[in-house]
């Protein structure tokens, strides 16, 4: 019998070819909750994912899988740009749960130097963040 992990690919037919060389990828997630809303400590038992990235990181992954995206394998480059909406938001906190998103569905290989070569985060017309990636050669 074959387990699947909650966020698996696997349960869901998808396309799964990577894009050329220089290629992007465009997807639309929803805004995303800020770092320090990521997770909890609770005494004894550790730290886990709060109710709200628990549940943004749902509807953000049924909108990758919606919307079909190819992968990038090998060095990126990450453009987010995030909806402006009022009060006051730092885009450095918002940008931890949109690449962890795309590393958990596969869509970039990792978060470390050698795959994520720059990330840039933008206020701008968005419906909550738009995430283009785009392939190095």
């Amino acid at each position: 019998m074959t387990r699947y992990s909650s966020y698996s690919l696997e349960r869901v037919r998808v396309e799964r070819k990577a894009i050329g060389t220089a290629g992007t990828i465009t997807l639309v997630l929803p805004f995303p909750p800020s770092a320090s809303n990521l997770f909890e400590n609770a005494p004894g038992l550790g730290q886990f994912a709060t109710k709200r990235y628990r549940q943004w990181r749902e509807a953000a992954h049924a909108e990758i899988l919606r919307q079909r995206p190819r992968l990038a394998i090998g060095p990126v480059e990450v453009t987010i740009t995030l909806e402006e909406r009022p009060g006051r938001h730092d885009a450095d906190g918002l940008i931890k749960a949109v690449l962890s998103c795309l590393v958990e569905k596969g869509i970039i290989g990792g978060d470390h130097s050698a795959i994520l070569r720059r990330v840039t985060a933008q206020w701008g017309k968005a419906d909550g963040a738009r995430v283009e990636i785009t392939r190095l050669s």
